[in-house]
């Protein structure tokens, strides 16, 4: 009898527990399962670029035209390097070298050389304009012809290409522009990074 009256008291007490329990598991599982599959925050737009260019314009000092620069854009600044740490040197002819008085292309090939940069906020841009000049090489294929007939001939048919990136801001009342000459490998990452960074469409022109 008294065996009878403990396996009944056992079985009341799993009934009864049970289904608590498994609720309680239920819920911890789905409680993970949800904080598992929670979208995370998006991260803060850090677009950024690191190119050599050629200066063609604008408001940096007139020394610099047709002179190579740096242009790094980063999320929050745009930064234009007009030096170099290391200007090179340069071959006297007779076996000697000396500095160079300006930096060259091989100077601006690491951006870890660049040096004293002019930085504006890249949320004060105002206008992005990419102009790309393609201009025919008829003479100087015929300029080549004349001397290596008929090596000449297939550059009548090519075309040369320059991509300029012109930029326009306005820092609290601080306007300036740049316009630079920028690498045909490089120049799409700096658009777009200028871009995604200011906010700013860019706008295009082709001659």
């Amino acid at each position: 009898m008294k065996t009878i009256m403990t396996c009944c008291v056992l079985a009341l007490f799993t009934l009864t527990s049970t289904p608590q329990s498994l609720a309680a598991a239920n819920d911890a599982a789905t409680a993970t399962a949800v904080s598992s599959t929670s979208p995370a925050a998006a991260a803060p737009d850090t677009s950024s670029a690191h190119a050599p260019a050629i200066y063609r314009g604008g408001t940096l000092a007139s020394d610099q035209l047709n002179q190579f620069i740096g242009v790094a854009v980063s999320g929050t600044s745009l930064s234009v390097y007009s030096a170099c740490k290391d200007k090179g040197t340069l071959n006297n002819g007779d076996g000697t070298l000396q500095a160079a008085n300006k930096c060259t292309s091989d100077s601006f090939k690491s951006d870890s050389n660049w040096a004293d940069p002019y930085t504006v906020p890249t949320s004060s841009i105002k206008t992005i304009t990419w102009e790309q000049y393609k201009h025919h090489r008829i003479l100087t294929g015929a300029i080549v012809s004349i001397f290596f007939w008929p090596a000449g001939i297939p550059i009548m048919f090519t075309t040369l290409e320059k991509d300029n990136i012109s930029i326009t801001w306005d820092n609290h009342g601080a306007t300036g522009m740049l316009t630079f000459q920028a690498d045909k490998k490089q120049y799409h990452s700096v658009l777009d990074a200028l871009s995604k960074a200011s906010g700013v469409s860019v706008a295009s022109v082709q001659q």
